[in-house]
């Protein structure tokens, strides 16, 4: 038999799917400068490498000089941040920390001890490197701690608990000894730049930030 032709219409393809553009969500903004915020982090550089270049002057000036231009710093940074500091409360903050001025003295009595017993067994030269390694590091990055906490402290309105603020510390003193490597030259630069009279000026109020 013949078949007849067939009168269906070929189905018709749907077009095919055109793949909808990938929406690229924009680049999040760059977080504005804190103008505030950087100058206090200078500050905090400025006296940690002023410090940490007073250990390595011939003089015993370190002791002495210090303490009192860690106040001035605290001082300074609460200014920024609108508080007026008294040097009792000062010291207080510091003491806080564990760096009051007797666990200072200590420490820098325990220095010297080490770095004496180090001379009479190891000769003079190992004597100094002992000293160069542990006073300048320990003094540059105790001292950009101290910064550092206190300007969390003051710019959030003086509500951190003691125990928070010396957990701060121990953080920010660890990234301290990592800095100190990469401001070592400039430590050593300034001490050259430094006498006796010249830190007497410092720690009696010459301007320095």
């Amino acid at each position: 038999p013949q078949w007849a032709a067939s009168t269906e219409s070929p189905p018709v393809l749907a077009p095919a799917a055109v793949p909808t553009p990938t929406t690229i969500p924009a680049p999040a903004p760059a977080p504005k400068a804190d103008p505030l915020s950087e100058e206090v982090d200078k500050i905090v550089l400025k006296y940690a490498i002023l410090n940490g270049a007073l250990e390595l002057l011939p003089q015993n000036l370190a002791t002495m000089a210090i303490l009192p231009l860690q106040t001035r710093m605290v001082y300074a940074i609460g200014k920024r941040y609108g508080h007026t500091l008294g040097a009792g409360h000062i010291k207080e903050f510091i003491a806080t920390l564990g760096l009051g001025a007797t666990s200072q003295m200590l420490e820098n009595f325990a220095r010297k001890a080490l770095g004496k017993l180090a001379k009479k067994t190891l000769g003079k030269t190992a004597g100094k490197v002992v000293k160069t390694a542990t006073g300048p590091l320990m003094t540059f990055a105790s001292t950009y701690a101290i910064g550092k906490v206190a300007k969390a402290y003051y710019a959030g309105g003086r509500t951190l608990a003691a125990v928070d603020l010396r957990a701060m510390f121990q953080r920010d003193l660890a990234e301290g000894k990592v800095l100190y490597e990469r401001h070592r030259p400039e430590i050593e630069r300034n001490a050259s730049t430094l006498d006796a009279g010249k830190v007497m000026n410092l720690v009696r109020g010459q301007r320095l930030v």
